[in-house]
C-alpha cells in the first residue's frame, strides 16, 4: 500500500473501532481521554480496555494482515467494496523493475 492510500480505509477503521468500544473491547480517546464512542469528531487514538480482546487475540495479533478483517466480521461491519480498476501491483513485485 502506498502512503497516499490510507485515508479511503479511515471511514471503515472508524467504523470498526465504534463497534469495539460498544463491546467494550478498545476504548477511543482524544488528548488521552476516553470519549463517547457515537459522538466523538475529529482525530482519536484507540486502546485496548482491561478486558481485552478476549481469546485467540494473540493468534489474531500474529496473523498480521488477517487481524482487521477478523475485527471488521467481528463488529459487524461489511467489508469494503473492490477499488476502481482492480488492484494494482508494484511492477517489482511483477518482475518488471529494472535492475540498479
Amino acid at each position: 500500500m502506498r502512503p497516499s492510500d490510507w485515508r479511503p480505509l479511515m471511514c471503515m477503521t472508524r467504523e470498526v473501532a465504534v463497534a469495539l468500544a460498544r463491546q467494550g473491547v478498545l476504548e477511543v480517546l482524544q488528548k488521552g481521554q476516553p470519549v463517547d464512542p457515537d459522538s466523538f469528531k475529529g482525530p482519536i487514538r484507540l486502546r485496548l480496555t482491561a478486558a481485552g480482546p478476549g481469546p485467540g487475540a494473540g493468534a489474531r495479533a500474529r496473523a498480521g494482515a488477517g487481524a482487521a478483517p477478523a475485527a471488521a466480521v467481528a463488529a459487524g461491519v461489511p467489508a469494503p467494496a473492490p477499488a476502481a480498476g482492480g488492484a494494482q501491483r508494484h511492477p517489482a513485485a511483477a518482475g518488471e523493475g529494472g535492475s540498479r
